[in-house]
């Protein structure tokens, strides 16, 4: 019965998904109806059918709805109006639970002082819509990495994860199917050297990178054709973000494996899932990526550009808004995180967020549920511009940092 559910789950998501990828950046009345009775279909399945918490029913639906949340409800673009499925599950998240949930204080506390400091930045922007929708994108992730949840059930919400990320990746395969027959659908570049794939995403690095986090958890849980398939499908948009940082990730985590455990099984998994990567990444990228697979594509110059302008306001910074930093500046965001929020909001907000990310990685580490995926996210998040519009991030970060221990898991199920 629960098997059944789930599998239902997955289809609906898969239609609404490929809605989105039909009708990309174009209002279409129709099918927001459609997608509108869809979603209520999904909250209605997962709180009254499944009966489960609304805690776990809102944040499952916040990762479902991952790969339509990159345009907004009425299938045009997120930067138009930023009013996603996504956000409105956040919405109904912070509403529903804000008062009766518990905060842990240290985190609440690192949370709120960034976020202070991002509203100082928001009013300090040369572009206020745009300061305050990328305040909006932050919000999930302060809420999420604030909350105290004792005991969550951590292998569903890996499971509907990884499903979600394999639902993100067929559509991707519809999406390159349909191309070879000259039918362009969703997020799709052609560019000199490499046609990029996005599929429903608005970032081709994003997608890349969410498939890849999927195939650290599939791996993690040892489901192999579930990694094969999330690897072989964040091959295909031609971003090399996700290979990159998963590559990177799994040299850092085979370390601290083996210390830790010091178990050869472990560390020949991890070597053969490395010559996998590697083989994927140098030997059949460059069929679809005619150019030097270890150069910068610019990065380079936009963080020596980024720095000067840093050091001329290093305390607050030029103010928050991605979307009209190149029309103002003359050159393009930083493509690492760290060094775009020093840019942004100065030195105080990159003191804050790495606090973050320290803390969770920590916490997850200790658990080994989610922090290979999480790992591999935050090398990503170095490697592209603004991480807080990827959607997946926070939930990562909420999963590592409440997650139960496998065997603990396993006496609470019983």
């Amino acid at each position: 019965m629960k098997d059944k559910a789930y599998k239902k789950i997955y289809l609906i998501n898969f239609l609404i998904s490929f809605l989105y990828l039909i009708s990309y950046n174009t209002l279409n009345i129709h099918l927001f109806i459609i997608s509108f009775i869809l979603n209520i279909y999904l909250f209605y399945v997962l709180k009254f059918n499944l009966k489960t918490p609304l805690l776990f029913t809102l944040i499952s639906l916040m990762i479902l709805s991952i790969p339509y949340s990159f345009n907004n409800i009425f299938f045009t673009s997120y930067g138009e109006l930023p009013l996603s499925w996504y956000n409105i599950y956040f919405i109904l998240l912070f509403m529903s639970t804000f008062y009766k949930l518990k905060f842990a204080k240290n985190r609440f506390y690192i949370a709120c002082l960034l976020f202070l400091w991002l509203i100082i930045s928001v009013l300090n922007s040369y572009d206020l819509f745009g300061g305050v929708k990328d305040l909006i994108n932050f919000l999930p992730l302060l809420f999420l990495f604030s909350l105290q949840v004792k005991q969550i059930k951590t292998k569903e919400y890996i499971n509907i994860y990884i499903n979600t990320a394999i639902v993100s990746s067929l559509i991707l395969f519809v999406q390159v199917i349909f191309s070879y027959f000259s039918i362009f659908l969703g997020k799709l570049d052609l560019y000199p050297n490499r046609i990029a794939f996005g599929a429903t995403f608005s970032d081709f690095s994003f997608l890349s990178l969410f498939l890849i986090s999927g195939a650290c958890m599939s791996f993690v849980e040892k489901k192999y054709l579930s990694t094969a398939i999330l690897i072989i499908a964040s091959f295909l948009t031609s971003a090399r973000t996700g290979l990159v940082a998963f590559m990177v990730a799994v040299v850092f985590f085979s370390l601290l494996e083996f210390k830790k455990r010091r178990s050869f099984a472990e560390l020949f998994r991890l070597t053969v899932l490395m010559s996998f990567l590697l083989i994927v990444f140098f030997y059949f990228f460059p069929l679809i990526r005619q150019e030097n697979l270890l150069g910068g594509s610019g990065r380079l110059l936009s963080y020596k550009l980024g720095i000067e302008k840093f050091i001329e306001y290093p305390l607050l910074g030029v103010g928050l808004g991605v979307e009209s930093f190149k029309r103002i500046y003359g050159f393009t965001i930083p493509h690492n995180i760290l060094f775009q929020l020093g840019l942004q909001s100065g030195f105080i907000s990159v003191i804050l967020y790495a606090m973050i990310n320290i803390k969770a990685l920590y916490i997850s580490y200790k658990k080994n549920k989610v922090f290979l995926a999480l790992l591999t996210v935050v090398i990503g998040s170095m490697l592209i511009p603004d991480i807080m519009n990827s959607r997946f991030f926070p939930l990562l970060v909420f999963i590592g940092i409440n997650s139960i221990d496998t065997k603990k898991e396993a006496v609470l199920s019983k």
